[in-house]
């Protein structure tokens, strides 16, 4: 298979998978099943990681676990002091009535989980390996990340800036599908947190 056919293939089941995700959480959705969103995104990356292994999967220790436990509080500080400040006095906080354990424990697992894992195999492995082939590392960097922030309508620029800096992770620190998903999650678990504690107690 030449460079260009392989790269076609991973942007087209990229696209594929981004589809079928979104066509079986609406189906979860009409259905009311809850955790549906995480079961099938982690089924999804599993089914993903067996077509196209991670090449890299040699990059394991302690020091790439610390990096991108840093990286991911490093996303969740910057988006804290960048967005959820800011608004802080234009956001409205769910009360603590409004949300049983088993929600806090599904969120948690959805957005600290299941979705850093789907997105960063989908995202910033085949798409971004996919583009990087056709158009070059950095052009690739720059659509890759314009995609996720159209995905992310509500904090576009956050999103593209954080899709920005993974970028950088895949493509010049060699991290891995799972070694930036770690990093995703702790990010995605913090700005969780962010809402849940009412802006961390600051809302009064």
């Amino acid at each position: 298979m030449n460079k260009k056919s392989l790269a076609l293939g991973e942007i087209g089941v990229a696209m594929l998978a981004t589809l079928l995700a979104g066509g079986l959480s609406e189906l979860g959705a009409r259905f009311e099943i809850r955790g549906a969103d995480a079961i099938q995104q982690i089924a999804l990356f599993l089914v993903l990681m067996k077509c196209y292994p991670e090449r890299l999967a040699n990059q394991s220790g302690i020091t790439p676990l610390l990096f991108s436990i840093f990286t991911g509080s490093l996303l969740g500080a910057v988006w804290i002091l960048a967005v959820g400040l800011p608004n802080l006095g234009n956001t409205k906080f769910p009360a603590a009535t409004d949300f049983s354990a088993v929600d806090i424990a599904l969120g948690v697992l959805t957005a600290g989980v299941a979705a850093p894992l789907f997105e960063e195999k989908v995202v910033r492995q085949l798409m971004l390996d996919g583009l990087s082939r056709l158009v070059g590392r950095f052009a690739s960097s720059l659509v890759t990340s314009a995609a996720f922030g159209l995905l992310h309508a509500n904090s576009m620029l956050w999103a593209c800036f954080a899709s920005l800096l993974l970028c950088f992770c895949a493509l010049r620190l060699n991290m891995t599908s799972v070694q930036r998903a770690i990093a995703h999650g702790i990010c995605n678990i913090l700005i969780l947190l962010w809402y849940l504690t009412g802006g961390l107690g600051l809302s009064g």
